[in-house]
């Protein structure tokens, strides 16, 4: 096999250099660009999505710290609020003993005022019964 060198070959390998050097000087600077340009759109793109993406982390970060922290102080309150009514619950209750003692103490005292004054009154009508006794026994008035 022989390659022949004729003046084809020549013509096709000048068409082949003015094709490359206007390629080279006319359509490759603006693809290359465009293609830089594109790429550093991309790179961008992706810096800002990192960076939101980091930003919505810290958020969701921060919305959970809060709510924990909000759950905790409402804890808080929920136990605050029970033992204050536990304490106004036990104010109550003594209070109400203190006072119902009082009334059974003074039921107490009026009762022993009420049966003081019935034995006196059944003192004197028991020396009046027992002289209406005799004196109906004796069948004659008794002096006293």
């Amino acid at each position: 096999m022989t390659i022949d060198l004729n003046i084809t070959m020549l013509f096709q390998l000048a068409f082949f250099v003015a094709s490359y050097w206007v390629m080279k000087t006319m359509l490759f600077p603006p693809v290359l660009t465009l293609i830089k340009r594109r790429e550093l759109m991309i790179a961008k793109a992706n810096e800002e999505l990192r960076r939101r993406d980091a930003e919505g982390k810290q958020m969701r970060e921060d919305y959970n710290r809060k709510m924990r922290d909000a759950r905790i102080q409402a804890q808080e309150i929920h136990n605050k609020n029970r033992q204050v009514s536990a304490e106004r619950e036990r104010e109550i209750l003594e209070a109400a003993r203190k006072k119902a003692a009082q009334y059974l103490y003074e039921g107490e005292v009026k009762l022993e005022e009420q049966r003081t004054q019935a034995r006196k009154e059944l003192d004197e009508k028991a020396d009046e019964l027992s002289n209406q006794i005799v004196e109906k026994i004796l069948g004659r008035p008794i002096s006293s």
